[in-house]
């Protein structure tokens, strides 16, 4: 078994371009996604399958949401549009889709268990007006950057860092090391850290092949999604 990790961020084009060349150059058995079913589903079409109800974890699923789609109009960039090409390219090379994410609406639940009203407040507040640093988010954030980010919201938001990025890099890395054969996981760049340890040997894609993008541009040749249910 091997697994190559591609590391994304959600508003880059690059990612899209690199997530799709990897895969069409490693033509790998599966294609792990950082997605659960609900998100995979909106994703290709367009709809949302999330139970609303009133409450504090559909409150911020939406501003989650709201805040995403905006980010993504301001760069002409439709979220999560690398793991619609990433599925894609598994298509072409008849690559199984595996969702390896934890279910959205858990996720959400767990995340407002754990917090207070005024512990949420504190958190859009330091997003706001906390310190400042200036990036192009069109393009992948440095690794200093990624990793300055993630250890302030580990030291300072404890509580959302365990179940927003720790517990969903568990339930990830065992899902994926559960794969056979070659395996191309495509996730966001936040968690690159944790996966590598629990994953130690795993390789990282910085960079996208050569072969790989010529295929990635050239290629037509259509398929279907074989999808992987956890």
């Amino acid at each position: 078994m091997s697994i190559l990790i591609v590391p994304i961020s959600h508003l880059a084009k690059e990612s899209r371009e690199l997530a799709k060349a990897t895969i069409l150059e490693e033509k790998p058995d599966f294609v792990a996604l950082e997605l659960d079913a609900k998100r995979f589903f909106s994703l290709f079409s367009g709809k949302h399958r999330y139970v609303v109800r009133p409450s504090l974890s559909s409150l911020v699923g939406y501003v989650l949401f709201r805040l995403q789609k905006q980010l993504g109009s301001s760069v002409g960039q439709k979220p999560g549009a690398e793991f619609v090409e990433a599925a894609r390219a598994a298509a072409k090379v008849k690559a199984k889709v595996a969702l390896v994410d934890q279910d959205i609406e858990l996720t959400l639940k767990k995340l407002t268990r754990s917090l207070s009203l005024s512990y949420l407040a504190r958190f859009v507040a330091l997003a706001l007006v906390g310190r400042r640093v200036s990036f192009d988010i069109s393009r992948m954030p440095s690794e200093k950057l990624i990793a300055e980010a993630m250890a302030d919201l580990e030291k300072y938001f404890p509580k959302l860092y365990k179940v927003f990025v720790d517990e969903r890099n568990h339930l990830m890395a065992r899902r994926v090391g559960s794969l056979k054969g070659k395996v191309v996981f495509v996730v966001g760049a936040g968690h690159i850290a944790g996966l590598k340890r629990l994953l130690p040997r795993a390789k990282i894609v910085k960079q996208a092949l050569k072969e790989g993008k010529r295929r990635g541009k050239h290629a037509k040749k259509k398929g279907k999604v074989q999808l992987l249910k956890n």
